[in-house]
């Protein structure tokens, strides 16, 4: 049965699958108050409750795939603290990833959302992420459903401008296969947020107005964001 089970952790939300034992999507916000002292790297991944399959970090092991984040480490720590850090390391917020998508694509990603969005813009914006599945998917020795690709999406909700207009929201989306090399421009994988639900089956932004989730659903808006070169920037690690 593919149902859902919808959790609250300390910084981020997630809606988890027992069927695919992978979560289906993650959201967190990226404030634009101080940030935290960045705590060390927990050094173990804790089993998700039985209740949600009881996948453990040994599933994964000599598989040929990362155990990949999707609430960030880095983020966690730096935006919410050591508990929702710690959080992030539970297996329900993880899904399997090649190494290098796991350590350059995706990676540059999340160093883009905090070290490029969130000066540049000043104000709060949403993140959301989340796997997408083949219907034939195939599965680690414990049951884990391998994605063909993962989904990533910034959601800027808009604030009064300096001129006292309002600056409408906007969204982009990202689709990066499993084989993405995670180097050169990461705007070869910027779709819209209409793209990622025909693949997904998730309504992403259903608090907006209808006719305003429309217009944001269809739009690519690559300007803006504060990214300028970074683009293509190298990983930090």
């Amino acid at each position: 049965m593919q149902y859902s089970w919808l959790l609250a952790e300390p910084g981020f939300v997630l809606g988890y699958s027992p069927w695919w034992r992978n979560p289906l999507w993650v959201q967190w916000t990226v404030h634009a108050g101080p940030l935290r002292d960045l705590a060390p790297r927990p050094r173990h991944f804790v089993c998700a409750p039985d209740w949600l399959g009881g996948v453990c970090p040994d599933d994964y092991r000599r598989s040929g795939y990362d155990r990949g984040h999707l609430a960030p480490n880095y983020a966690m720590s730096r935006l919410y603290g050591r508990e929702a850090q710690l959080a992030s390391f539970a297996m329900h917020n993880i899904s399997p990833q090649r190494h290098p998508l796991n350590a350059r694509a995706w990676q540059r990603l999340e160093e883009l959302e905090m070290d490029a969005l969130r000066p540049a813009l000043g104000r709060a914006f949403v993140v959301q992420a989340g796997p997408l599945f083949a219907a034939d998917a195939p599965r680690l020795p414990g049951g884990v459903a391998v994605p063909a690709a993962f989904w990533r999406l910034w959601f800027d909700p808009g604030a009064a401008a300096a001129t006292g207009a309002a600056a409408p929201p906007r969204a982009l989306a990202f689709i990066l296969p499993q084989q993405a090399s995670g180097h050169g421009d990461l705007r070869q994988y910027a779709v819209t947020v209409d793209a990622v639900e025909a693949r997904s089956g998730l309504d992403l932004l259903p608090a907006l107005p209808d006719a305003v989730e429309a217009a944001v659903e269809a739009a690519l808006p690559l300007a803006g964001w504060g990214v300028g070169e970074r683009w293509d920037a190298p990983p930090r690690y």
